[in-house]
């Protein structure tokens, strides 16, 4: 489903971030998602039509939390001489993980732990502990997630910040005025902002609905135990139900604007074959005035 450059070059995390609880190895990797034809830089994951995003490693110095572009930061950490442990044997290391993780996040934490892989995930930040001969494919399977996740999560605030404008618009759907013209333009902008929401939208619904993969993988199962635990499917359906209740209502508004712009078109018409008929007959009453006079 994607595919990923091997052998990248990573961001050692910072020196007063390296307790004695991360082993050595460990290793931050910060990421944004750009259009593949504005990619540049090292390209860490290709992701496929429909989407066609790129994931682009940056400095660490370049993320902040309000920038327009979707980013996330990972956290890979080794096991300690590469052998599986319990939760126990790697408590300090766990506490470590989950506290770097919420440093900055807004959301409750999931933390995900299976196959001896330990996960702590957020939207802008995810560590993860696991086999040294594993970090690379739990890592291109948290940037897909992430990115998919992301992506609805700000789609669903667009929807959410939209609702004021479209109760604001609800009247114009079923009457429309001269009055109204004024706003014909900001409500031509709103629709077509929603068309490309909504097409934003479908474009990730191959993966939100994507079917379990088998013979199951460690990136497909931890891929699709994100998709539960964030209910991405659940969301995207709720998500696609506002959008339609949107779009009805842009839909209306754009009937009624048309319908009432070939009306007073078609009125201006008939006004002017009028005028045209009343100089025909002042016309014709001359003639015959004048010609009652010779």
């Amino acid at each position: 489903m994607i595919t990923s450059t091997e052998n990248l070059p990573k961001i050692d995390i910072e020196a007063r971030e390296r307790a004695a609880t991360f082993p050595d190895g460990t290793q931050r990797l910060a990421v944004r998602f750009v259009d593949r034809v504005a990619s540049q830089g090292t390209v860490l994951l290709e992701i496929p039509a429909p989407v066609q995003i790129n994931a682009i490693e940056i400095s660490a110095e370049e993320i902040s939390a309000d920038d327009e572009h979707l980013e996330v930061e990972i956290l890979a950490v080794p096991e300690a001489n590469g052998k599986n442990g319990s939760a126990a044997d790697h408590a300090d290391t766990l506490q470590a993980m989950q506290s770097w993780v919420e440093k900055h996040a807004t959301q409750p934490t999931l933390v995900i732990t299976f196959q001896g892989v330990h996960i702590f995930w957020t939207t802008r930040r995810v560590a993860f502990l696991g086999h040294p001969s594993r970090l690379n494919s739990i890592r291109q399977a948290l940037l897909e997630a992430s990115y998919f996740e992301l992506e609805q999560r700000r789609i669903e605030q667009w929807a959410y910040a939209t609702w004021p404008n479209a109760e604001q618009d609800l009247p114009s759907a079923f009457e429309f005025s001269e009055a109204s013209l004024e706003d014909k333009q900001q409500i031509q902008k709103r629709f077509e902002a929603l068309l490309r929401i909504r097409a934003r939208l479908s474009r990730i619904s191959l993966h939100v609905y994507a079917p379990h993969i088998y013979p199951p993988t460690l990136a497909s199962q931890i891929g699709e135990r994100l998709r539960e635990r964030t209910q991405l499917a659940h969301r995207h359906e709720v998500l696609w139900e506002q959008l339609e209740v949107y779009n009805e209502i842009y839909e209306m508004c754009a009937q009624r604007v048309s319908d009432y712009t070939l009306t007073r078109s078609a009125n201006a018409l008939e006004w002017v074959i009028i005028v045209l008929l009343l100089i025909q007959i002042l016309f014709s009453a001359f003639d015959l005035l004048t010609s009652m006079g010779s």
